[in-house]
Formats: C-alpha cells, sequence, structure tokens
C-alpha cells in the first residue's frame, strides 16, 4: 500500500540539503525521459518539435506544423503523449 511520509528536519540545512537530493534525482529522471524520446525520433524536424514542448513552446498551432508530413508529426505526438503518460507533460 502506497503512503505518504512526513519528513521531518532538525534544521534548515538538513532541508536543504533533502531538497537538493531530491532534485539531483529528479534531474537524473528527467534527463533520461527526455533523452529516450529524442532517440525515438529520427529526423530533426521531430527532434525540433519535441525538444520546444518539452521547453513550454506551443507546438499544436496549424502555423508551428505548417509543411511538416503527418506521418513525421504522428510519430512526434506519439513520443509527446508516451512523455505526458509518465507524468512529464
Amino acid at each position: 500500500m502506497n503512503h505518504i511520509e512526513v519528513k521531518e528536519f532538525t534544521s534548515q540545512e538538513d532541508h536543504d540539503e533533502y531538497i537538493n537530493r531530491l532534485n539531483e534525482q529528479i534531474k537524473i529522471i528527467m534527463h533520461s525521459v527526455y533523452q529516450h524520446c529524442m532517440n525515438e525520433l529520427p529526423y530533426y524536424q521531430q527532434k525540433k518539435i519535441f525538444h520546444d514542448w518539452w521547453h513550454g513552446k506551443s507546438v499544436y498551432t496549424d502555423e508551428y506544423r505548417k509543411g511538416i508530413d503527418e506521418k513525421l508529426l504522428y510519430e512526434v505526438d506519439s513520443c509527446i503523449l508516451e512523455a505526458c503518460s509518465r507524468g512529464f507533460g
């Protein structure tokens, strides 16, 4: 069964150290998911779309997607959906 752990700290230093450790672990996880998705995309256009989406750019506009092959868009959309389903969206 899942449970929520309440962490109590004896000092601000302990708290900061714990938060820094969590941030480092999250950085590793996020980098791993980003790299996995980027490696799944063979074309520069796809990688650029995914990269822009990952960094908060709106990539679901007609203007942004204009002139890009539907198959390429489908593949990048699949990677975006995968990232979202893993909690990164």
